[in-house]
């Protein structure tokens, strides 16, 4: 068989449609079809059309109907069913609804700033405006608040002062704290209607010595979004003059292509992800008896076998084939106005550059399931938008690093106020950090996990489980609490996957949490950093730091020259600094390549993929699980010492 036959047989479904009722035995009516031929490592899928019980309700937990499958091997796998629905791909015009502003972050970063420097920012005419009538509303009720987003100083004082223009304006006085990388003030923004406006403007004054500065800002709205100034929106500000930073967000005609618009009823569906080639059988229960049987042949493909720690070697990755995997790739978080269609020009580009595996995040803005209703009540859209782009990427041959949760989630000026598991929407949590100690929210999670491993864990290409993007910025982070869930979290997850994906999670900071690192559940100890410009000896440095402290494989999960693309347009437009954190990491021992952040305004913008080409065809002659030695001779530089290990 082909390759074209065989990856069309990856879509084939059995269709069984069962009648189930209530105090009856099931009655089974099966459509039988000619035995199907799965590819080696592709997915086979099994539609399960159920009749609806007494009043309506479908059946919601998963033990009551699956499916057992038996190898050729004699290798059992018993995989539950899951809800799901089917979509076409559209231009439906979204609800014209915005979130409202949760916050505004001001602050000032790359400049030598001295531990007590006192500075102070003045805020003028913060206001919303709508470009098509010309109103304008300004923005109230301003509030400091120092426990907001980080990094931050302390907020010292607060009044309001009469700008020179005559309007209203604010006054925050900082002092560069210690541990802080810059200085900055979060304020909380008046959080009334403002549906009819498209535009959020501001000017903003800094009285300090702004040598080298850049101010920075960004706002935060209570769907869980945090955007950022980008663009011609940064730049250098002279002391004591004002800067006007301007933000659009209105939505276009373009921002609706694409958009899921459900067509027919929700079913139930089985998958399977064949390792073996030979013919496989399956037998579909439910309540306890079995319903039907059938079979299918597998056959060997040119797909890749999963990701896996190696066996050889715990600092390296390979394939559960013994392939060794140098993985090569980026951060391709969320989709832009284009939703999946983006992905389309991502995607490809990557490949074609030779790169294979890109990191995407369950958010509530793209791909988030368990977000806009009451915990348990799973979005089918945004589940089925990911099976769309975990297919495309199999195609490709990229492998995915899926993050389950991110920070802003749990953070009470985020997302936080819209999180399902907060109690004001019927959640189990008064606070964000009641999420890793109450055992209800556990409960929840866990039937998450059963979900997510149901339908997504059969996609070959799904190399890493990550819990949290970036864990420690949740609100009152207490890294022994969080470990423990994460130990808890991992074993049921580890239970649960027939597959054994690995199993991650991140920190906001290169050293990480040696709570969380120093789990056995933990595969992989996961980097973030935007502080360093020597990225060949800084990922270098962590990653010794990381294999000698904790005995584990460990990856840079995220990197930048900072938090701003801009800046990386600006200081180094042809991608040195990605470069070098590509090779820098690979020849360092880390088990991946680094993965840069700004995978659309940088990486793709200026077309810079041909830095993975190299770089991965380097990596596919060398056996990095036979023992490689690290390169170590290198010198390590970074101003600031605040993420040095304890």
């Amino acid at each position: 068989m082909g390759a074209r036959p065989m990856m069309r047989a990856l879509a084939a479904m059995m269709t069984l449609c069962l009648v189930l009722a209530t105090g009856a035995a099931a009655q089974v009516e099966w459509v039988r079809e000619p035995e199907q031929q799965v590819p080696q490592y592709g997915q086979f899928e099994l539609a399960v059309r159920a009749a609806e019980l007494a009043g309506g309700a479908w059946v919601t937990e998963p033990a009551r109907l699956g499916a057992t499958f038996v190898s050729p091997s004699g290798r059992t796998v018993t995989l539950p069913a899951f809800r799901t629905q089917d979509y076409g791909f559209g231009t439906e015009e979204p609800r014209q609804q915005r979130a409202s502003v949760g916050g505004l972050k001001i602050y000032v970063s790359e400049s030598d700033w001295a531990l007590g420097q006192e500075l102070t920012f003045f805020l003028d005419d913060v206001r919303l405006q709508s470009r098509q009538t010309g109103e304008s509303r300004m923005l109230g009720d301003f509030e400091a608040d120092a426990g907001g987003w980080g990094p931050q100083a302390g907020t010292t004082a607060v009044t309001d002062e009469t700008a020179a223009s005559g309007r209203r304006s604010l006054r925050v006085d900082v002092t560069l704290a210690e541990g802080s990388r810059w200085p900055g003030a979060f304020l909380a923004l008046d959080g009334a209607d403002w549906r009819g406006y498209d535009r959020l403007a501001f000017a903003v004054r800094l009285e300090a010595d702004a040598a080298r500065g850049h101010i920075r800002a960004e706002y935060g709205t209570t769907d869980g979004r945090i955007i950022r100034a980008g663009g011609a929106l940064d730049g250098e500000v002279p002391a004591r003059e004002w800067t006007e930073l301007t933000w659009d967000f209105d939505r276009s005609d373009a921002e609706a292509a694409n958009r899921p618009v459900a067509a027919g009823e929700p079913y139930y569906a089985i998958r399977f992800m064949p390792t073996e080639p030979g013919r496989h059988t399956y037998t579909i229960r439910g309540g306890g008896s079995a319903l039907a049987e059938g079979g299918f042949e597998c056959l060997p493909s040119e797909l890749k076998a999963p990701a896996r720690v190696s066996r050889r070697d715990p600092f390296h990755l390979e394939r559960t084939d013994g392939t060794p995997w140098l993985p090569v790739g980026l951060n391709m978080c969320w989709y832009g106005r284009g939703r999946t269609a983006d992905y389309e020009e991502w995607l490809p580009a990557l490949a074609a550059a030779g790169g294979d595996v890109v990191r995407l995040w369950m958010c509530p803005w793209c791909f988030g399931v368990e977000w806009g209703g009451p915990p348990g009540d799973y979005r089918m859209d945004h589940a089925y938008e990911l099976d769309h782009v975990l297919r495309r990427a199999r195609e490709l041959g990229i492998g995915v690093m899926l993050c389950l949760d991110y920070h802003g989630a749990f953070q009470g000026r985020g997302a936080w106020r819209s999180n399902p598991y907060n109690a004001a929407n019927g959640g189990p949590c008064e606070q964000p950090e009641d999420f890793f100690t109450s055992e209800e929210a556990a409960r929840l999670y866990r039937e998450r996990l059963s979900y997510l491993v149901a339908r997504y864990a059969s996609y070959s290409n799904l190399a890493f489980w990550e819990f949290f993007n970036e864990v420690n910025l949740v609100e009152d982070f207490d890294g022994a609490a969080v470990a423990a869930w994460h130990a808890r979290m991992a074993r049921y997850l580890r239970d649960a996957d027939p597959y054994d994906h690995i199993i991650t999670t991140s920190c906001g900071n290169p050293a990480g949490d040696p709570h969380l690192w120093t789990l056995p559940e933990i595969e992989l100890a996961q980097s973030h950093d935007y502080a360093a410009t020597d990225w060949a000896a800084n990922v270098a440095h962590w990653t010794e730091e990381h294999r000698e402290r904790y005995g584990k494989a460990a990856m840079f999960g995220e990197f930048g020259l900072n938090a701003a693309a801009a800046d990386s347009a600006e200081r180094d437009p042809d991608g040195i600094y990605l470069h070098n954190g590509l090779w820098g990491s690979a020849m360092s021992g880390s088990a991946g390549a680094a993965m840069i952040w700004f995978w659309d305004n940088y990486v793709h913008e200026r077309d810079l993929y041909h830095h993975f080409t190299s770089l991965k065809r380097f990596a596919e002659g060398v056996d990095w699980t036979q023992g490689l030695l690290p390169l170590t001779e290198w010198r390590w530089e970074r101003g600031d010492a605040a993420d040095e290990p304890a």
